[in-house]
């Protein structure tokens, strides 16, 4: 039972500190914002050191352009993490399209 305790205390540890190190970012282009939001999974392996594949394609996720895009640790993603104990750990990255489609977009 003892050692049961320990192992739970050393899995507690690693998840505090591995959520530690969540981030949230935004950038704005400075464009008029439209009421949509396009989201997806950012996917992070190995407590955050291991990134396969980790850009984002912008112009793919919003053709029409973007106002502004940034990236956050959701409830889902903390999940993820902390049933894999931070070996699967990815973030939300989101877009958000200006209100008037950009020509050159």
């Amino acid at each position: 039972m003892k050692r049961c305790a320990c192992f739970a205390l050393l899995a507690a540890a690693l998840l505090l500190i591995e959520q530690s190190c969540a981030y949230r970012y935004t950038y704005t282009t400075g464009l008029p914002e439209s009421a949509t939001t396009i989201t997806a999974w950012k996917h992070h392996w190995v407590w955050g050191w291991v990134n396969p594949g980790c850009t984002v394609d912008l112009k793919k996720m919003s053709p029409t352009g973007v106002a502004r895009f940034g990236s956050y640790e959701s409830f889902g993603n903390w999940l993820c993490a902390l049933v894999t104990i931070g070996f699967y750990a990815p973030e939300t990255v989101y877009v958000v399209p200006p209100l008037v489609p950009q020509s050159g977009a």
